[in-house]
């Protein structure tokens, strides 16, 4: 009965399976963000941009996500203000573009 206690229970050895991976995870987003900040400062927009990605694969809680690209669309529209004003306006196009196939509304481009 002593030694049956002294055996960890096969539960135990999954949920810290579980937080360690967790913890792995979240260092990975916090090191991506980091990355992606780091070459922000740099006005590396494409690094800052695959760090971002980077961060969103691993699962980075959406909040982040969203302070991290307004951060990389400044950086953008610091260094070509052209090409980010037309990249919105193409991403507009497309959301506006998805939103009437939803409705089912046919129309022109």
């Amino acid at each position: 009965m002593f030694i049956k206690s002294l055996t960890p229970h096969p539960l135990d050895h999954q949920r810290r399976d579980k937080a360690v991976e967790q913890g792995e995870k979240d260092e990975k987003v916090r090191l991506a963000f980091e990355d992606m900040l780091f070459l922000i400062g740099e006005n590396d927009v494409e690094g800052a941009t695959l760090a971002f990605e980077e961060a969103a694969a691993e699962g980075a809680a959406p909040e982040d996500l969203a302070e991290a690209e307004t951060a990389l669309a400044d950086l953008r529209l610091q260094l070509d203000p052209e090409g980010e004003a037309r990249r919105r306006r193409m991403e507009a196009r497309q959301t506006k573009k998805d939103n009437m196939k939803q409705l089912g509304i046919v129309g022109h481009d």
